[in-house]
């Protein structure tokens, strides 16, 4: 072959083509990084974007479980205050034990005739000042000729078992306990009283009144 073309030919397409082939592979590498920079680029856009969308995500989830987690409150609140009055056996004995300087006692409990829910709590109190004191029982015997205490009402003539019963009842959760005395009952009930009569040497009267009604809540 080398008869026909002249050595500087021959070295001079050597060059072209080496040149050539060097050029075609540096295009080959800068296509190959461009596509590789391009890829890292979209790549990462779309990295930060779904990043976003999952940060958008949780925190709509995280407002989800507040908002239920308000509306658990809401109705454990309102269950509260609608749940009948009730002291637990550990209230009970409570209840009992912290009035034990005043042993031996003579009490009264009453609760009204027609209202279940308080003459189970009156029951429940009597029957744990009862391991202490002599109980003249008026549970679910009061006639409410006076309309409904509400709450509960402790009176008597002993000034310091009165601020006790009080401060014991509310210990145990209940609350609405006062010691302000209520009227006297009218004439016209006093004729329709029971035929039992109400013991007089008591040291003091605990009334178990309805259970007052929820108050709105303030905006």
């Amino acid at each position: 072959m080398g008869q026909f073309f002249s050595t500087p030919f021959l070295q001079t397409v050597f060059f072209v083509t080496t040149a050539a082939a060097a050029i075609a592979g540096g295009i080959g590498i800068v296509a190959a990084l461009m596509s590789a920079l391009s890829g890292y680029v979209i790549t990462d856009r779309a990295q930060r974007e779904a990043d976003v969308l999952i940060a958008e995500a949780k925190g709509e989830a995280a407002r989800a479980n507040e908002a239920t987690e308000t509306l658990r409150a809401a109705n454990l609140a309102l269950e509260a205050k609608i749940a009948p009055r009730r002291l637990t056996p550990e209230q009970q004995k409570a209840l009992s034990a912290s009035l034990e300087p005043f042993r031996g006692r003579k009490i009264r409990v009453e609760s009204y005739s027609l209202d279940a829910e308080g003459e189970i709590l009156a029951a429940q109190i009597r029957d744990a000042l009862g391991r202490i004191f002599t109980i003249d029982d008026w549970v679910g015997a009061e006639r409410g000729s006076n309309g409904f205490a509400k709450g509960v009402n402790v009176t008597g003539t002993d000034g310091p078992l009165v601020t006790k019963l009080a401060e014991s009842l509310e210990a145990v959760g209940l609350s609405e306990v006062s010691t302000v005395p209520l009227p006297p009952p009218q004439q016209a009930y006093l004729m329709l009283e029971q035929s039992r009569d109400k013991a007089t040497d008591v040291a003091a009267v605990i009334l178990v009144g309805v259970k007052p009604l929820p108050q709105p809540e303030q905006q």
